[in-house]
């Protein structure tokens, strides 16, 4: 069972500026969407771990567990585990512009892409691994991946080892571009990892 998220108000200001962006209809006065369509984390069929196409720098890597068995919501998914690989290239050396070209211009993800990008920090090595993975469905081309992400087997050690991490995507022809990305640490707790 993962654990429970904390709801803070600025996420869900975030998430209805971000979803008024990118045109998704709004609930007058709920900040929510009448149209979002939220599956539980592990729904469906069982389907292979998601990993990137290309390769990684050496000793890291990014694992997506018991993501969907089906596209759409399966291409989102493996667009979300694209990104971070590329950001972890960039991290490591890479065309950081291969990170910004996975986020729609002028959004709150390219800011928070490029600030980040913009931060001088050693390359982080280890298993960047994503659990209990949702998506919620506001239109047939604006989605919202939830996920857990661990980065306890990370060096350096980040400050957050396990965050819960909420992308909003919408798709762009073939593929998927983000248009925000909301963390959250998991917390204290008995249980401070995502599991599997």
């Amino acid at each position: 069972m993962a654990p429970a998220r904390g709801a803070s108000a600025a996420a869900a200001l975030a998430t209805a500026f971000v979803l008024a962006l990118c045109g998704a209809p709004l609930m007058a006065g709920t900040g929510q969407t009448d149209t979002r369509v939220r599956l539980p984390a592990g729904a469906g069929a069982a389907a292979a771990p998601l990993e990137p196409l290309a390769p990684l720098p050496e000793g890291v890597a990014v694992l997506a567990q018991n993501p969907p068995a089906a596209d759409p919501d399966r291409a989102a998914v493996a667009a979300v585990v694209e990104l971070q690989a590329a950001l972890l290239r960039a991290e490591h050396g890479g065309d950081a512009d291969a990170v910004l070209a996975r986020a729609l211009p002028g959004s709150p993800a390219a800011a928070a892409l490029a600030e980040h990008l913009a931060e001088d920090r050693p390359a982080p090595v280890g298993r960047f691994v994503f659990h209990h993975i949702a998506v919620g469905r506001y239109t047939a081309d604006l989605v919202q991946i939830d996920a857990c992400l661990d980065r306890t087997a990370v060096v350096p050690a980040p400050a957050e080892p396990v965050q819960w991490t909420g992308y909003t995507l919408r798709r762009e022809g073939e593929g998927w571009r983000a248009a925000a990305i909301l963390t959250d640490p998991v917390g204290p707790g008995p249980d401070t990892r995502c599991g599997g």
